[in-house]
């Protein structure tokens, strides 16, 4: 079942899903058309004409501080939403397999992968990688305050779920 399409609180930007795929095994993506101003901008945003973005969308936040982030599969995208310029954000491979989420706070982006945090300042574009290379997974992670992060992390032992929380200073 297709989700419901996802539209900005300014109505300028709607997300609508209009397909599936599974190209290779385990690899699940959304296709979807990209309406600003009633006008399709899929060419924009995908200039390759592979117009997926990643299947886990249940903690996907659309929109705040002004912009649009749309979780294409490997390069994600940031849409300014009052000028619907495009940045492109750092490329993340077969994203779809890793995705988490996003969420917006103190004029940063975050994206969640389960090994991997990217935090993109939304006046610079300058993006910060935290790698998370450990026998955990991260489950979501939050924004504290502007250097603080928090994090879900999950391990499973002799098929048991453990959890545990950590917080992270992100300003270096």
């Amino acid at each position: 079942m297709l989700p419901k399409s996802k539209t900005t609180t300014d109505k300028k930007l709607t997300v609508d899903f209009v397909g599936y795929s599974e190209p290779n095994n385990g690899r699940e993506l959304w296709k979807v058309d990209v309406l600003y101003n009633s006008s399709n901008i899929n060419s924009k945003l995908f200039p390759n004409g592979w117009n997926y973005i990643n299947f886990r969308v249940e903690k996907w936040q659309l929109e705040s501080f002004g912009f649009a982030y749309i979780p294409v599969e490997g390069t994600a995208k940031l849409l300014k939403l009052n000028t619907s310029e495009i940045h492109n954000l750092p490329y993340k491979g077969t994203s779809t397999v890793s995705f988490i989420g996003n969420v917006f706070g103190f004029g940063k982006l975050m994206e969640i992968y389960v090994d991997l945090i990217q935090i993109t300042d939304l006046s610079t574009f300058k993006t910060t990688t935290i790698d998370w290379k450990n026998t955990e997974f991260i489950e979501w992670v939050e924004f504290l305050n502007e250097e603080e992060i928090k994090l879900t992390l999950v391990k499973i032992e002799k098929g048991v779920q453990k959890k545990r929380f950590t917080t992270m200073n992100i300003v270096k």
